[in-house]
This record gives structure tokens, C-alpha cells and sequence, in this order.
């Protein structure tokens, strides 16, 4: 099974330069990555993130993407890497709302997100479970857990279950001079909320 053409567009490759926009004493700040190696296919397929009964706020609860263990699935667990993750989501009506790091909710426009509002996710629509598309893409780094929250927006079936299912692309890192224009910027967190930035990178 291929990559959709989106996301194949999307991937890094070895000699480029990711910007990562991250919060430094309270100032958005640029950080500059180089690309020494890339892994890919990664894959994490059937991730259930829970049970949503039919239009109940609660939706699937919000889910880490972690093991038995508490271990993140889809973050890297040491410096100097960095993930590229694409999902998809099953069934396509699902809506998924989207959060990185877990505190921190993405695509809120004006008012808070709230499971089951009209912003802040993406369906299995547009984001197929087979074929995820590039607006599903997300950045992590060490200690950037992200969350999910399924929403069942239909009376009819009574639940669904909420599955996602994740393609990585791992590369191993080296932070370059401010001087390096980067090929892309990434904003680590929100707009309004920034993530920190971890010590490896700023110290």
C-alpha cells in the first residue's frame, strides 16, 4: 500500500531543514532542524481510541496513542528525532478532535473546542482510514504527547468505535545555525499556546 500523492509531497528528506516555532521565555521562537536520516514506512494501524455513543458530548474520551505500558506510540523517545505523523479515521463520519501536546487543543476559532462544536476536527472523510491525507499531518518531538477525542455526530447506530490508524516517518535531527533558512515552518503547539522548548534544543 502507497503513500496518498499529498503526503509523499509533505515528507522530509535527507538535507533539509525543518523550522519548529516554539515558546522561549514566553517569545515564539525559530529552531532549526537538519534531516541527517529518514525511516518510512512506520505504521501503527487498528488504534482504537474508544467507544462514542451517538451524539453524546463525552465523545471516545481523549486518548495519548500509548501501549499497555504508558508508552507513546507516536512520539520519539529521544533527542534529536523528530516524527512526521499522518492519520486517517474510521468510519469515515467520525469526527476526530485534535490535540499537541495533550493540554492543548488545536483549531479553535474564537470560543474553546468543545467534542461535538462545529471546529477543531477532522472527519475519516477527509481524512480516509487507508489514505490519510496531508491535512491530518502533525509534528512531534520528545515528550510532545498528543491526544484524540472520536465524536459520533448521528442517532443511528447507537456507538461506533473509533479507530485511527497512523503513518510515521522518523528522521534523526541536528539543530543548525539561526543563519539556515529552513524548506518549511512547523508551529509546535498552537497559535495562541506554543510548546516549550525542551532542553536539548535551547540549551
Amino acid at each position: 500500500m502507497g503513500y496518498p500523492s499529498d503526503v509523499v509531497a509533505s515528507l522530509l528528506h535527507e538535507g533539509e531543514v525543518v523550522g519548529l516555532i516554539m515558546d522561549l521565555e514566553g517569545k515564539p521562537t525559530l529552531y532549526n532542524l537538519r534531516v541527517e536520516t529518514r525511516e518510512l514506512p512506520n505504521n501503527l494501524y487498528e488504534f482504537s481510541i474508544g467507544t462514542a455513543n451517538a451524539e453524546a458530548a463525552a465523545g471516545t474520551g481523549w486518548s495519548e496513542v500509548q501501549n499497555a505500558n504508558n508508552q507513546w506510540l507516536v512520539v520519539p523517545p529521544q533527542d534529536n528525532q523528530l516524527y512526521q505523523v499522518f492519520y486517517g479515521i474510521s468510519p469515515g463520519y467520525a469526527q476526530v478532535y485534535r490535540a499537541n501536546p495533550a493540554n492543548v487543543s488545536l483549531g479553535a476559532l474564537r470560543v474553546p473546542i468543545t467534542i461535538g462544536g462545529t471546529t477543531g476536527y477532522i472527519t475519516g472523510r477527509q481524512s480516509p482510514y487507508w489514505t490519510p491525507s496531508s491535512l491530518s499531518e502533525f509534528f512531534t518531538i520528545k515528550e510532545m504527547n498528543p491526544a484524540f477525542n472520536g465524536y459520533h455526530p448521528y442517532a443511528i447506530p447507537a456507538s461506533i468505535n473509533v479507530r485511527m490508524n497512523f503513518l510515521v516517518a522518523r528522521y534523526h535531527v541536528t539543530l543548525q545555525p539561526d543563519s539556515v533558512t529552513p524548506k518549511r515552518k512547523v508551529t509546535m503547539g498552537s497559535a495562541e499556546r506554543l510548546m516549550l522548548v525542551p532542553n536539548w534544543i535551547s540549551s
